[in-house]
């Protein structure tokens, strides 16, 4: 889909320090984005699944199991460019289907 970031090379993901993570790639040693300690050890969806998100690399960020539960309450809510850009991607492809 044309405007779509490429994920080689994203400015967004680089200025943040973010390691982007594919579904179905093998998990990075990675930093979590949610608590910024070492060892994330699953892949949180920025828009969760349940509420339309996608699985796109744009959507995806490491995080530790505790970090990616805790989110589920509100608490995790972040709103860093990287997760702010996921949350308007996803709301725009909700609207182009």
């Amino acid at each position: 889909m044309a405007g779509m970031p490429d994920r080689r090379g994203d400015a967004v993901a680089a200025a943040l320090g973010i390691i982007t993570v594919r579904f179905g790639e093998p998990m990075p040693s990675a930093w979590c984005h949610y608590c910024g300690r070492e060892g994330a050890d699953t892949r949180d969806h920025v828009v969760a699944r349940a509420r339309g998100g996608s699985n796109a690399w744009w959507n995806l960020v490491p995080a530790h199991k505790a970090c990616n539960a805790a989110k589920r309450d509100g608490s995790g809510y972040c709103s860093c460019a990287f997760c702010t850009r996921a949350r308007d991607l996803n709301s725009v492809l909700r609207k182009a289907v």
